[in-house]
């Protein structure tokens, strides 16, 4: 923003606060500098009259916020692509068994679109009845902290075709901090 937006921007606050008695918020970029500030304008009443008179203004440097912010944003579209575009197919899996994500490849093996997918119980969706306890086994040892690597099981398609494929299983968090799976398998 350059100054005179800023100054045209910051007038207007100060008017609505006189205006509606409400504090207002504004966050403000000054380029030249690279910071970034959040600013509110508060209502100061005058104790004899009961009238607003002054607006207190506190500006809070968010620089480091904001450039955090914007880290894990790339971070996360970074992850997002290498997900999406991973020749292997992928599954992110809740800690209760649910299909949360699925990428592109996976799709391709199953036969599923992702609307089809997604919420459902990656054990009864994905695996053959034959390799069924076998998946739910190295699912709670997963739960237990084991990481998995290239175990031998079947997967079933959409259309009932079995394929032989090595699973690897890896621990993620959510945005909540709790821990989701990421499954991986190839077709041998």
């Amino acid at each position: 923003m350059n100054p005179e937006e800023d100054s045209q921007e910051f007038e207007e606050l100060v008017r609505k606060v006189f205006e509606t008695g409400e504090s207002q918020r504004q966050e403000v970029v000054h380029e030249n500098m690279g910071r970034y500030y959040d600013r509110t304008l508060t209502p100061v009443e005058n104790p004899r009259t009961g009238e607003v008179d002054r607006v207190a203004v506190i500006s809070k440097d968010i620089t480091e916020r904001i450039e955090r912010e914007r880290k894990l944003r790339k971070s996360e579209e970074r992850f997002r692509e290498f997900f999406e575009n991973e020749p292997e197919d992928c599954y992110m899996v809740s800690p209760e068994g649910e299909i949360i994500d699925v990428n592109e490849s996976a799709l391709d093996t199953l036969g599923y679109r992702k609307g089809e997918i997604r919420g459902k119980p990656l054990l009864s969706t994905v695996y053959a009845p034959s390799s069924q306890e076998e998946a739910r086994k190295l699912l709670e040892e997963w739960r237990k902290g084991k990481e998995i690597r290239d175990e031998e099981l079947e997967i079933l398609t959409k259309e009932e075709e079995k394929r032989t494929v090595l699973l690897s299983a890896a621990s993620v968090k959510d945005d909540g901090g709790r821990f989701v799976t990421r499954f991986r398998s190839r077709e041998i």
